[in-house]
């Protein structure tokens, strides 16, 4: 799964579902990675969204396999 973050000075802000403070996922890299290039479209370069993987090493290990 994934989520997408940005930086803004010194602190972090995660993407979040609309009226919810639950973090928005993805089920996979390019989906998060098609939603982000639709953000950052016209976003100022030190505002732009990332994409970040939540899933732990032992799923990614398992997954893999």
């Amino acid at each position: 799964m994934f989520i997408l973050v940005r930086r803004i000075k010194d602190s972090t802000e995660i993407l979040t579902k609309s009226n919810s403070q639950t973090p928005k996922t993805f089920p996979d890299l390019q989906t998060a990675k098609k939603f982000a290039y639709k953000l950052n479209d016209n976003m100022e370069t030190d505002k732009q969204w990332k994409v970040k993987s939540v899933m732990g090493k032992r799923n990614r290990l398992n997954r893999q396999a």
